[in-house]
């Protein structure tokens, strides 16, 4: 088997094969009371937001349908109609939960008509089942509800092969006698490169020649176009590579495997629905799966940006006796999750990155048909193009230019128009509209915008910060470059449904673009993230879908409360829009920056800068000047205080404190016990307050009695 397919099942199907639903199958149980029990998949269906797999039960002239899908959770029951009405699940119903663990237990609280009944589920183990159809190994389900019980057995790549239904003493079986399901067919024997021999015993080496077997010619030079029978898929590998692809896990999924033809190096792709809540749970459960199907597995150099929305992972694993290294990309969207896997044998891992790289950069995917989407654009393509540029949008506006340098454009007049802040110039053509202020414009073939042409730079603020929202303010978390665009055209009401149809680099066109633009922003420790889209969308007004191409730059600044997000596009309706490039080309090419304008600006800026900066450091000055009188204020005000409670403790206790008039004198206190030096502590016998003569009994000097608050603050209170 291919590594690609490997990594897959491990992936994505590491215990969902027990729960196949492919479009039309169908299973035939036979039950112990005789009757015929029929179950098929009849179509698909979306109950919310979830896509699902409508399966159909039959028992006799009942006829139940239910709405199921196999979630991150298991298999989930969404919604029922039988007899009575269509009902939807209040809560969905995890019939299996996955990964199958012996002993896993959960619930489920049901309300059926006026009665809440809650469903007691358990993982009993796998163990051999003998039915009709043949012996399986099938893990065991139990559902218990009240007396009832209910075991279910789940057989890998078939799916439920026997069912029984106990109740107080009595059981009812249904066995499976037949299904549609084949077995997958085995893989073809390999042949020998050199000599064509056919591999019989599965050995390293060819049994003819001893060539070891997996060689093969190197591939030839150049790509070679692909384009999948559904029209899903177009993509350009290198001659002698190998594709498979399809819906191999079922509707919401979709898997592309290109791969060399020895296996030892390859791309997978793969989407999914949204059970992930973010790329992070999304890389998580995919890589849980993966370290089960190869125990040593390990991940190194796990990133995820901000928003949660691109996680990447380095990863070793030992496949075949071979080790491999990969790196793996995952996006998460509102619509779905994506898993870019670039992987090769460790010898091999550096030579094959280029290649690996160039198939993704060209793999484009588009459940509507990407065949359609690009027959009409060759078809309109004046040019051939070189094989594997027909979806990148850098040699898309190339192409552009040098079709209108060559007149090869729409024979449209043009008229000069100035911005209504006289910033820049430049030429439409004549008789769209136009709108132009601080070097950001639009302009449209009418009031509509169907046909149009913008160049606009957005602050968004982020909700949660320090800003209080306004009429007219833009609040977002960051968002990364196709998120950011499709809630920019939403909001400017031009469009919505946005697809993504290919991406490129804004350094493929500008080379210099990193360090001029990004560089300085980045080396300041800002997050810039710009991505340049072929894209389309269905326009608001008009209802037709659009294409257009859009270069899309946000920045975010650390700890801010708004990040930025430039954006230049143009677009039209899809079936005219590569018709109408050269002419956009032409618009861009004419705009032209005022000089003046700019120079009047950044003078007035820095101005303004450094009137701001004035106004701070008064305020700065003013605040340091208030704090320092409330401070004095303050102080003051105990001094105030002080004075107030000693002079209050003088009068009530009979007290009184004398000093001489000498510089340093120390104190004496005179109270009713006696007299103090408050220098040595030394006490006299009592004395009376009142009839006391001022007379140092130490030192025979005369002291003069503190009783003014000058007094107090020299010899008290400085003390």
């Amino acid at each position: 088997p291919r590594m690609s397919v490997f990594l897959a099942l491990a992936l994505a199907a590491q215990d969902a094969d027990y729960f196949p639903l492919p479009p039309g199958a169908s299973w035939s149980y036979k039950m112990s009371s005789g009757q015929s029990f029929e179950m098929r998949i009849v179509g698909s269906s979306k109950v919310g937001s979830q896509a699902c797999v409508v399966i159909e039960n039959v028992l006799g002239p009942q006829t139940t349908r239910e709405h199921v899908a196999v979630t991150r959770e298991g298999l989930t029951a969404f919604k029922v109609e039988n007899a009575f009405g269509a009902f939807e699940y209040s809560t969905p119903i995890v019939r299996a939960k996955l990964p199958f663990k012996k002993g896993d237990a959960w619930q489920i609280q049901l309300k059926e008509g006026n009665q809440l009944n809650t469903y007691h589920y358990r993982a009993e183990g796998e163990e051999p089942v003998t039915v009709p159809a043949g012996v399986f190994d099938a893990w065991k389900v139990s559902t218990t509800l009240g007396p009832a019980v209910m075991s279910n057995w789940f057989a890998k790549g078939v799916g439920l092969v026997k069912q029984v239904y106990e109740v107080n003493g009595q059981a009812m079986t249904a066995e499976l006698v037949s299904t549609s399901l084949k077995p997958a067919a085995p893989a073809a024997p390999r042949a020998c490169a050199k000599c064509g021999a056919v591999d019989k015993a599965g050995g390293k080496f060819c049994a003819e020649c001893a060539a070891p077997f997996g060689t093969s010619t190197p591939p030839a030079a150049g790509l070679v176009r692909y384009e999948s029978k559904d029209g899903k898929v177009l993509l350009y590998h290198p001659a002698g590579w190998k594709v498979n692809e399809g819906e191999q896990f079922g509707p919401g999924t979709y898997t592309v495997a290109v791969e060399e033809a020895d296996e030892s190096a390859g791309l997978l792709f793969m989407t999914f629905g949204t059970q992930a809540a973010d790329s992070v749970a999304l890389a998580g459960l995919l890589l849980g799966n993966l370290l089960k199907a190869y125990p040593d597995l390990a991940v190194v150099g796990m990133k995820s940006s901000a928003d949660r929305a691109r996680t990447t992972a380095d990863v070793r694993l030992t496949m075949g006796g071979k080790k491999v290294v990969g790196r793996f990309h995952f996006f998460h969207t509102a619509r779905a999750g994506t898993l870019y896997g670039l992987f090769a044998r460790e010898d091999k891992w550096e030579a094959a990155r280029p290649t690996l790289a160039q198939i993704t950069a060209n793999l484009a995917y588009a459940p509507e048909g990407v065949a359609t989407v690009l027959k009409q654009g060759r078809e309109q393509a004046a040019t051939p193009r070189p094989e594997g540029q027909n979806l990148n949008p850098a040699w898309m506006l190339k192409d552009a230019g040098e079709r209108e340098k060559r007149g090869d454009a729409a024979d449209l007049p043009m008229q000069p128009v100035t911005a209504q802040d006289n910033s820049y110039s430049m030429q439409i053509p004549r008789g769209w509209v136009f709108q132009g202020t601080a070097l950001a414009a639009s302009a449209g073939s009418d009031a509509r915008y169907v046909h149009g042409y913008s160049s606009q730079a957005y602050t968004v603020f982020i909700p949660g910060g320090y800003v209080v929202q306004q009429p007219g303010m833009l609040m977002s978390p960051y968002l990364p470059p196709p998120q950011a665009l499709d809630f920019l055209l939403r909001t400017a009401q031009l469009g919505g449904e946005l697809r993504i149809l290919s991406a490129s680099s804004m350094t493929e066109i500008d080379p210099n673009w990193m360090s001029q633009v990004a560089g300085p922003a980045r080396a300041k420790g800002a997050q810039v993230d710009n991505r340049v889209f072929f894209a389309e969308f269905t326009h608001a007004k008009a209802n037709v879908p659009c294409r257009g191409i859009f270069s899309v730059t946000c920045t975010a600044w650390p700890l801010g409360t708004a990040w930025t997000c430039m954006v230049d596009g143009s677009w039209a309706p899809a079936n005219e829009y590569e018709k109408w490039m050269p002419v956009f080309a032409r618009m861009a090419k004419s705009s032209k920056q005022n000089q003046g304008w700019v120079q009047d600006k950044f003078n007035a800026q820095a101005a303004e800068s450094a009137r701001l900066n004035r106004n701070l450091m008064t305020s700065v000055n003013e605040l340091s000047r208030s704090y320092d009188r409330y401070n004095q204020s303050w102080w003051d005000s105990q001094k105030s205080k002080d004075y107030s409670s000693w002079a209050y403790s003088q009068t009530t206790l009979g007290q009184g404190s004398w000093v001489s008039e000498r510089e340093g004198a120390q104190v004496v206190r005179a109270d009713g016990w006696g007299l103090e030096n408050t220098r040595t502590g030394e006490r006299t016998s009592a004395v009376n307050q009142a009839t006391f003569t001022g007379r140092d009994p130490w030192s025979g000097e005369q002291l003069n009695e503190v009783d003014t608050r000058a007094e107090y603050e020299k010899h008290i209170r400085s003390r």
